[in-house]
C-alpha cells in the first residue's frame, strides 16, 4: 500500500492497482490539458526521488522508478514547499548542471507539491516538455487542482487506514 512506504519513510512504494488508478486519473488528464510531453507523480525520500506513477518519461529498468535526489527538479518544489514554475530549463539557476535537465531533455517544468497529512511536503505532480514553454496562468492552476486532488486523495487513504 502507498502510505505503508510514505509512513515508514523506506522510499519502497508498493501501489495497490486501484491506488495506480486513482493516481493516473488526476495524472493523465493533467498531461492531456497541458499537451505536455511528460508528466508524473513523485515521491522523495532523503536521498531519492521516486516515479510513483509517470507518462513519457523512459527511465531505464535498472534505475526501478528512482533517481539520486541530487539530479531531481521535483527537489525544489518540495523544498520550496511552492509551485516551480521552469519556462526554460537550461537558463534557469536551480537546474544549471542537473542531469535531468541534460540527459533527459527537459527543457521546461511545472510543478506543484503534494502533502501527506502531518508530514508537510512528501513529493510533486508535475508536468514537463522537451523543448522551452511559457506557461499560462491556467497551466500553473491546473497543476494546483492536482495537487490538491492528490492532498485530498491521501488525507482519504491516511482516514481509512
Amino acid at each position: 500500500m502507498f502510505l505503508d512506504g510514505v509512513a515508514k519513510d523506506t522510499g519502497k512504494l508498493l501501489l495497490e492497482p486501484e491506488e495506480k488508478d486513482a493516481l493516473l486519473g488526476i495524472l493523465d488528464p493533467l498531461k492531456h490539458a497541458l499537451h505536455a510531453d511528460i508528466a508524473m507523480i513523485s515521491y522523495l525520500t532523503k536521498r531519492h526521488h521516486h516515479v510513483v506513477v509517470g507518462r513519457g518519461l523512459d527511465l531505464p529498468p535498472e534505475a526501478n522508478g528512482r533517481a539520486d535526489l541530487t539530479n531531481s527538479i521535483c527537489q525544489h518544489c518540495v523544498a520550496m514547499d511552492f509551485p516551480l514554475v521552469v519556462d526554460d530549463a537550461l537558463s534557469h539557476p536551480l537546474l544549471q548542471g542537473n542531469l535531468m535537465v541534460e540527459a533527459a531533455g527537459i527543457a521546461a517544468y511545472l510543478g506543484a507539491p503534494i502533502h501527506f497529512p502531518g508530514q508537510g511536503p512528501i513529493g510533486t505532480i508535475c508536468t514537463m516538455q522537451r523543448r522551452p514553454r511559457r506557461w499560462q496562468p491556467r497551466d500553473i492552476e491546473h497543476v494546483l487542482r492536482s495537487a490538491e486532488a492528490i492532498d485530498t486523495l491521501l488525507l482519504d487513504w491516511s482516514a481509512s487506514a
